[in-house]
């Protein structure tokens, strides 16, 4: 008999749908998980590029005959459109100025795009009723943007295999009235009172890139990683792992928009918005160009927080400059890292650090500290020279990319959490396996395998087995904060039997094994080794009312970052050698 065989349930995170992670066994689904976070969320997906949640934020996005306001125009539809259908509209006018309106009252970094073609007229213009009206000429003979105000970046892509047809953009940082489409006769001309052109599939999101477009009818709709879809993370690997991470949010309002001088300040740099491809795959990273200017060379927000342990994070990539300086300030000391975004490397650090690899030459720094309080403070980049020194004269051309800043209570950093406007909280990944399986164990001996991934700042659950409905009688593993795999027994609730890992372990995947032999002896094997043994634990009878597992939470709170790649449950023991072969790397 297989390993595999032994086992009564059988994770390996591969399918899932929202509230739900497949068990693979029992193929009954009655083993399967069930799952909840109540906001969005982000994962490395099987490309290797950071997915978000994707949304069309307006209604009717392609019926622009039920827009709110259309006045001196006329709509026909079942036109041919650029992809080969027949949605495409015709817009005639029938007045000047003639438009489609449609009301809407988002705010913040937002990208409102629409595909168009030239009819017997060849410009046409996407508007933004707002505080500041933004507005954006598009020549659909050329291939050109036009007279532009109030914009971040615009864009007009001819679309592949559709002659004539173009993807527009604009994007923006303003609260909405309505968004507006209009015919137009030239650049900057909306005299016209006769002829048309032809749109299909509008869209309007936050961020600072049009995305693949979603349809609408009555309602917004979101997609990706939505409310409570589980996050198959393919972070380091080929192969995914469900990414549970507690509730953070992120501090910085303006994580992408390093454009927002409203939001973000500079010194002696200036920044280029959407000039390069992100850890996204997409184009919304800044490039940040130091002048000649003797001096410091930075973009910074001046903050205030109460005193904690905190994290700051950012996104990294080598243009012809490469070194930088990453810290927060905090009134008295700058908690900080110098590094090399050429090689991910570091120069040197005051504080706990980290580098992450996302590909493509980006690297995510991180910097944490303790018992920190801003009062005034601000956190800040610095490019630096290749000295490290902060005071230098650039050549004024040469730069480095950025994306993704992050500020969060903790002392690691999380998966990242856009902003666009304002902070945003991500909540807690719960993944509770509790309904209708009965095939949990009910006695001594029994196992739990899991596979999970530890990072460089840990001191909680990864997973547990509760009795109970989350009560203080359980069975769990844990890793502590120094980088040691923790094995609990805790059935009766009151005495804790317990045994810890003899090695340290470094970040990264682990297989670890918890064998429970009897009333007296626990088991702990970790990558190949029995690594502790614990033969005098007390007060340890198994009650036969145990009913839950939990994944990612430890007694209900979810306070542990955990990714698993596997996890399994033996209602039998297993034999020393199967062990080692099950957690073998």
């Amino acid at each position: 008999m297989s390993i595999y065989d032994k086992a009564s349930l059988v994770l390996i995170p591969s399918g899932t749908k929202t509230s739900k992670v497949y068990s693979q066994k029992p193929v009954n689904g009655d083993g399967d998980f069930t799952f909840s976070r109540s906001t969005a969320a982000t994962r490395v997906n099987a490309d290797g590029n950071i997915e978000k949640e994707t949304q069309n934020l307006l209604t009717y996005s392609n019926a622009f005959s039920s827009w709110g306001l259309n006045t001196g125009v006329s709509e026909t539809s079942g036109q041919s459109g650029y992809d080969g259908s027949s949605d495409a509209w015709q817009i005639s006018l029938t007045a000047a100025a003639g438009r489609l309106q449609e009301s809407n009252t988002e705010s913040g970094v937002q990208t409102f795009s629409a595909y168009a073609k030239a009819g017997s007229l060849n410009w046409f213009r996407l508007f933004i009723s707002a505080g500041s009206n933004v507005s954006a000429f598009f020549n659909l003979s050329s291939g050109v943007v036009g007279t532009t105000s109030n914009v971040i970046d615009t864009t007009i892509e001819a679309v592949s295999g559709a002659t004539g047809w173009y993807k527009c953009s604009v994007t923006y940082n303003q609260t909405n009235a309505s968004v507006r489409i209009y015919p137009a006769t030239a650049d900057n001309d909306l005299t016209a009172t006769s002829g048309n052109i032809y749109i299909q599939d509008a869209q309007l999101e936050q961020g600072l890139v049009a995305r693949d477009y979603i349809e609408t009818t009555t309602a917004a709709v979101e997609g990706g990683i939505t409310d409570n879809v589980p996050r198959l993370d393919y972070t380091d690997s080929s192969c995914p792992a469900l990414l549970l991470e507690p509730q953070r949010t992120n501090l910085a309002s303006q994580s992408e928009a390093f454009t927002d001088t409203s939001y973000w300040s500079t010194t002696a740099l200036d920044v280029i918005a959407n000039d390069a491809t992100s850890p996204e795959g997409v184009s919304n990273a800044s490039f940040i160009r130091p002048t000649t200017a003797n001096s410091g060379h930075q973009i910074y927000k001046t903050f205030s927080i109460s005193a904690g342990t905190n994290t700051l994070s950012l996104f990294l990539k080598a243009g012809n400059y490469s070194k930088f300086r990453l810290y927060f300030y905090d009134g008295s000391t700058a908690h900080q890292v110098y590094g090399d975004c050429s090689d991910g490397s570091i120069h040197s650090t005051n504080a706990t650090d980290n580098v992450e690899d996302y590909g493509n030459g980006w690297y995510r720094y991180s910097v944490s500290s303790t018992n920190v309080s801003f009062v005034n403070g601000n956190f800040t980049l610095r490019v630096v020279n290749d000295s490290y020194q902060d005071t230098w004269v650039p050549n004024g051309t040469d730069g480095l990319y950025i994306y993704g800043w992050q500020f969060e209570a903790g002392n690691y950093a999380t998966s990242y959490i856009p902003t666009y406007g304002t902070s945003v909280t991500r909540n807690g990944d719960l993944s509770t396996q509790v309904e209708n399986f009965t095939d949990l164990p009910t006695s001594y001996p029994f196992a739990i395998y899991s596979e999970p991934y530890l990072t460089n700042a840990i001191g909680n659950g990864a997973w547990a087995f509760y009795e109970n409905s989350h009560q203080y009688s359980y069975y769990s593993l844990r890793i502590t904060s120094q980088g040691k795999f923790n094995m609990l027994s805790r059935p009766q609730g009151v005495t804790q039997n317990e045994v810890n890992s003899t090695s340290t372990y470094s970040e990264g995947f682990h297989k670890v094994l918890c064998v429970y032999e009897n009333e007296t002896t626990i088991k702990i094997y970790v990558n190949g080794a029995l690594e502790g043994t614990n033969s005098n634990c007390t007060n340890n009878s198994f009650k036969s009312d145990a009913n839950d597992f939990l994944l990612g939470m430890f007694r209900g709170i979810d306070t542990s970052p955990c990714s698993i790649k596997q996890f399994m449950v033996f209602n039998n023991s297993l034999t020393d050698q199967e062990a080692i072969d099950l957690t073998t790397i």
